[in-house]
């Protein structure tokens, strides 16, 4: 609403409300039957902002807290668990770039040295790197069915 607006309608509920309570008889019908109304607006409120309040409090009880930022490693690990094809360190860090704000993302030695020491990065070929372990041909039997 406009200043202007809210002004001139404030002036006429001013002017009303005058008009209205010059005569004594005016104050005391008034008094009589808009009071209560007021005063049980007034305390509906007053609940109202107190069920909000246990809200807020039962709200603040449940809610988990904010996860920490993703370190080197798991920075690795997702933007490598993304792709089909093993990435150079510095593919990975271009990439993480694209997720993450720039203070956030590692330095590609940080994310060298991620994929150097985690046993869940694999080296498929000369310094490229992917997710997950090579698995070989899988060497056992089926069970029998049971009939």
């Amino acid at each position: 609403m406009p200043v202007a607006e809210f002004s001139t309608s404030t002036g006429i509920v001013a002017a009303g409300a005058a008009l209205v309570l010059t005569s004594p008889q005016r104050r005391q019908a008034i008094g009589k039957y808009v009071m209560p109304v007021a005063e049980a607006l007034v305390k509906e409120m007053e609940r109202s902002a107190a069920l909000e309040q246990h809200g807020i409090a039962g709200l603040r009880e449940i809610l988990l807290a904010a996860l920490p930022e993703p370190d080197a490693k798991q920075q690795a690990a997702i933007m490598l668990a993304r792709h089909d094809e093993p990435l150079l360190a510095r593919e990975v860090q271009q990439r993480l770039l694209r997720f993450f704000p720039d203070e956030r993302v590692a330095t590609v030695t940080e994310i060298r040295a991620a994929l150097r020491d985690g046993p869940e990065f694999t080296q498929p070929g000369r310094y490229r790197w992917q997710f997950g372990r090579a698995a070989g041909p899988w060497r056992g039997r089926y069970p029998e069915p049971v009939e």
